[in-house]
């Protein structure tokens, strides 16, 4: 008989884990000479080329542009044989945000680090693959990234440098693929695990499994172990007992300011690449599903990119795409009148219904500084029943004291209202899951809570990676029991509970932001 070997120091084992990545991959085909070409952006889907001739740039080289800037790339390279039936992807790191078509149809988006530090989408997935000696058309549509501009025009910049880094079609195994992002999201959910015998239980089947792995001999061998490896791990997930209390539905979700850091045509363009890029992970993964608010930004789709407006009306038929809110736009509730905000609900209400022939239940409004006490009225009486909010989970003196309750109006109007107590803009992961969980205040009442997983204000909402580790965590023992879903799934889980919920009556006071209504009015000139 012989003994198994365990790894006693976690750091080894992380280590380990962390020298799987590199294995997925197989092929790389470098696309390093690219043409490029000015133009300025006058309004959405119109840019206004440069009289100069395109130049030719490398990878390595540095670029400008500025806030009515559009910097095109493009490139054409055939498919060698070696990438037949692989998953390939196309990897694009060029800073700034950008649109990316092949061979004229747009197939997602990249944004670069300068998006609040995040460093989170440089690749696209081909959902069918690619042919061997097929011709690639690759344009790239770069512009600034505002987030990361704003400050430096304030203080009179006019434009921002970035550099060509990476340009490459990349193949990977498949299984080894999937078996990093089995054995990585493990690692996330052991070391937020709370269960002393079930974590010393995924360590085990972790360590059992990588001690399958031939890391010595070259990428061939090493990928000839993984199957397995993969065998090994899941025979030991299998044989943990765990019964999780609750679950948690996530949402996908990006959240957009139409006029934050940026222009209302550039904030076209950032829907295009959020819409393109989460329609995309619909196709790739029948089961995704994703939640959108805002009447306008589906009505800059049907003026300007007619396109994505009709793949996006397809998903809303087969039910991967919520429609949320019933508003025309995310507004502010503090200054503007009742009135105001009851058009806003009339027209977004209206417009939905005709283009979609859905309407919503869920005054959504994740991102606002306060709300007032009239809002439960407006709700109600605008025929919806639910109110979900995140923003005064960043309250910088007291803590909101519910996340579940019945907001009740000056007039006496109630609705069912929702504080997500984690942030509107998050990854999918075992310390999301299990801190939102924590941070239920009404557990004991309701056994259900809402998530938000994706990229907001041009970081294209949610990606390939977020989506793979999510489907692990449902199937992973010592997280609370989780699903990607929909947010009127996790309402109606919860409206049988109504009258059991503490009732909070009043305005939901905003401590944060103060003064945004009174100063900075450099901005609002």
């Amino acid at each position: 008989m012989v003994k198994k070997m365990h790894t006693l120091n976690p750091n080894v084992l992380k280590n380990q884990i962390r020298q799987i990545e590199p294995y997925c991959v197989t092929n790389r085909l470098e696309i390093d000479s690219w043409k490029s070409y000015t133009g300025i952006h006058v309004s959405p889907n119109n840019i206004v080329l440069d009289e100069n001739p395109p130049i030719q740039m490398w990878l390595g080289e540095k670029w400008r542009v500025g806030y009515d800037e559009t910097r095109y790339f493009e490139s054409e390279i055939t498919v060698p044989a070696e990438f037949e039936g692989k998953k390939v992807y196309l990897s694009i790191d060029f800073g700034g945000e950008a649109i990316v078509r092949i061979n004229g149809q747009i197939v997602g988006a990249v944004s670069s680090e300068e998006n609040f530090g995040w460093v989170h989408r440089t690749e696209i997935l081909f959902k069918d693959g690619v042919k061997p000696g097929e011709k690639l058309s690759i344009q790239v549509e770069g512009a600034v990234n505002c987030a990361g501009f704003c400050d430096r025009a304030i203080a009179g910049a006019k434009y921002m440098e970035y550099t060509l880094n990476k340009a490459e079609l990349i193949a990977v195994d498949r299984l080894t693929e999937s078996y990093w992002f089995d054995i990585s999201t493990a690692w996330d959910a052991y070391e937020h695990c709370e269960d002393g015998y079930v974590k010393s239980r995924l360590f085990n089947a972790m360590d059992d499994s990588v001690h399958q792995l031939d890391f010595d001999l070259g990428g061939e061998a090493f990928i000839a172990s993984v199957p397995k490896a993969v065998n090994v791990f899941w025979g030991e997930i299998e044989k943990i007992n765990y019964s999780s209390p609750g679950e948690i539905i996530m949402a996908g979700h990006s959240h957009l300011d139409v006029a934050w850091l940026w222009t209302v045509r550039e904030i076209t363009r950032k829907t295009a690449r959020t819409f393109s890029n989460n329609l995309a992970l619909m196709d790739n993964y029948p089961d995704f599903k994703f939640t959108q608010s805002q009447a306008v930004l589906y009505d800059f789709m049907k003026k300007h990119y007619p396109d994505i407006y009709e793949r996006v009306k397809e998903k809303v038929k087969n039910g991967q795409w919520e429609i949320v809110g019933n508003a025309w736009v995310e507004a502010d509730t503090n200054i503007a009148s009742g009135e105001a905000l009851i058009r806003q609900l009339l027209y977004g209400r209206e417009f939905f219904m005709k283009e979609f022939g859905v309407s919503s239940d869920i005054y959504w409004l994740p991102d606002c500084f306060g709300f007032t006490w009239a809002l439960p009225q407006i709700i109600k009486r605008s025929g919806m029943k639910y109110f979900m909010t995140s923003k005064l989970f960043y309250n910088d003196t007291n803590e909101f004291p519910y996340s579940v309750f019945r907001w009740r109006a000056h007039s006496g109007d109630e609705v069912l209202a929702y504080l997500c107590k984690k942030p509107y803009q998050s990854e999918y992961d075992a310390e999301y899951i299990t801190t939102l969980r924590k941070n239920n205040r009404q557990n004991s009442i309701v056994d259900v809570s809402c998530g938000m997983f994706g990229y907001g204000d041009g970081g294209g909402g949610c990606t390939f990676n977020q989506v793979e580790r999510g489907k692990r965590l449902e199937k992973l023992p010592g997280m609370p029991k989780t699903r990607n879903g929909k947010v009127s799934e996790f309402f109606h889980a919860i409206d049988g509970d109504f009258d059991k919920l503490p009732v909070y009556d009043g305005e939901l006071y905003y401590e944060n932001h103060r003064g945004t209504f009174t100063s900075q009015a450099f901005i609002k000139k």
